[in-house]
């Protein structure tokens, strides 16, 4: 088990360090048997790592940054600079994928358009075949499991219909084509 403390905080800041470290050591001497992490979309920036036992990034390749094409050297890229400066603390994609509408559907299958069930699918399933074929990834968590609605006020309110349309199943639980997609590279693992 994991205990993480924070989502995409400001750790490229040198002046919150010590509250990194605060918490890591509060988390520490609740249960010293659980590894220590947060989720970083700082990246290669960030200056806390030091009181991680995972390094844990939160990035979206294909999706916000950059194109679909780019997802494998992306993530070799952050892994190996993990491996690198950290070699002995494991590196996990905490968090990633794309927006697929249910029942969008593109017509151009070597290119599927942004917010079709084809691309969230091509981006997912290169997220997760990365993750499973590179030894210097250890583990990988999309965003999400399935559709939710978010509020209005939110900044994230410019989604289409206000759903954030992440999740590999529907508002309703059904699976969209990415579920197929990630359960089939999953079942190549066994």
């Amino acid at each position: 088990m994991l205990w993480g403390f924070s989502n995409e905080g400001q750790s490229d800041d040198e002046s919150a360090k010590p509250s990194y470290q605060a918490m890591a050591d509060a988390f520490r001497s609740r249960d010293p048997s659980r590894l220590i992490t947060w989720a970083d979309n700082r990246v290669d920036n960030g200056k806390a790592y030091e009181y991680a036992d995972v390094i844990s990034f939160n990035r979206y390749p294909g999706w916000y940054n950059g194109p679909a094409e780019d997802i494998n050297a992306s993530w070799r890229g952050y892994a190996a600079w993990v491996a690198e400066h950290w070699p002995a603390k494991p590196f996990i994609i905490s968090e990633t994928g794309a927006g697929g509408i249910v029942g969008n559907h593109s017509d151009n299958a070597t290119a599927p358009s942004r917010w079709s069930e084809e691309y969230e699918s091509l981006v997912d399933g290169l997220d997760v075949s990365t993750a499973m074929e590179c030894s210097n990834i250890s583990g990988i968590s999309l965003w999400q499991l399935q559709d939710i609605k978010v509020d209005q006020a939110n900044s994230s309110s410019g989604r289409p219909g206000g759903i954030n349309n992440k999740g590999v199943l529907s508002r309703w639980r059904e699976p969209k084509l990415a579920a197929k997609t990630v359960a089939d590279v999953y079942a190549g693992l066994a």
